[in-house]
């Protein structure tokens, strides 16, 4: 029963995604949020500055064209705005798709992942090109090597999550690796808070939605049915 109710769930995400899809692309809007983070970070190259003047004036809604990652983001939107677009989602989907046969979860957590897929949140995710796609490949990653979930700190809303890997050593190390390659960034942390200060709206409870599809990874890996030594301090 488990086996029929995943693949109608299944059948029903990718239907729903296959509509979702030709509405986006008839309006144009087709990788919209993977758009927003390569121009922010284009400007940034050009200008110096990555966060628009409104953010910095004061109290502002988060609607439009506007940043609320911190300038550690860089070390991602501005990379990947060189590349062919389609790796933005290539290399998060690969990784996905690596853990997950990897993994081979066991038939029980497969409905649990059926529904993550069938959810709005997830099939938006995919379609706008968010940037939970590389946070939920994070995750994946640091189910093997805990300081990988340190990246989520370029979604402070997510950072909560990378605390789950937080017991093994080399944790620790990662987030002071993270540390220091934020020193460069000097003054524009300034510009950061200011930033995330006048947003209007709880700033931190806004990706809320996007947990089933962020964490899915770490489903995959509790159920896993292969052999092999769990992580620790000394192999993380």
């Amino acid at each position: 029963m488990a086996v029929a109710f995943s693949v109608i769930a299944l059948a029903y995400a990718v239907a729903q995604f296959a509509f979702a899809w030709s509405a986006v692309s008839r309006i144009g809007m087709i990788g919209y949020d993977a758009d927003l983070y390569f121009g922010f970070a284009q400007r940034w190259l050009a200008t110096g500055e990555y966060y628009a003047p409104v953010q910095l004036a004061g109290p502002y809604p988060p609607l439009g064209q506007v940043m609320l990652y911190p300038p550690i983001s860089l070390y991602l939107f501005l990379p990947m705005s060189f590349v062919p677009r389609v790796m933005w989602w290539a290399i998060p989907l690969a990784i996905l798709s690596w853990h997950l046969w990897q993994s081979r979860p066991a038939w029980w957590t497969w409905p649990f992942l059926a529904i993550a897929a069938t959810l709005v949140p997830t099939t938006a995710k995919l379609i706008f090109g968010n940037s939970d796609l590389w946070a939920a490949a994070a995750v994946a990653l640091a189910c093997r090597w805990p300081a990988a979930s340190v990246t989520l700190i370029a979604k402070p809303s997510l950072f909560p999550i990378a605390l789950l890997f937080a017991r093994h050593e080399r944790w620790w190390l990662g987030l002071a690796i993270a540390g220091f390659l934020s020193v460069p960034f000097g003054a524009l942390w300034v510009d950061w808070f200011a930033a995330y200060r006048n947003v209007e709206g709880p700033t931190l409870l806004y990706s809320l939605y996007a947990l089933p599809f962020v964490t899915w990874p770490i489903l995959a890996w509790v159920g896993r049915t292969t052999h092999r030594a769990p992580v620790t301090a000394d192999t993380a």
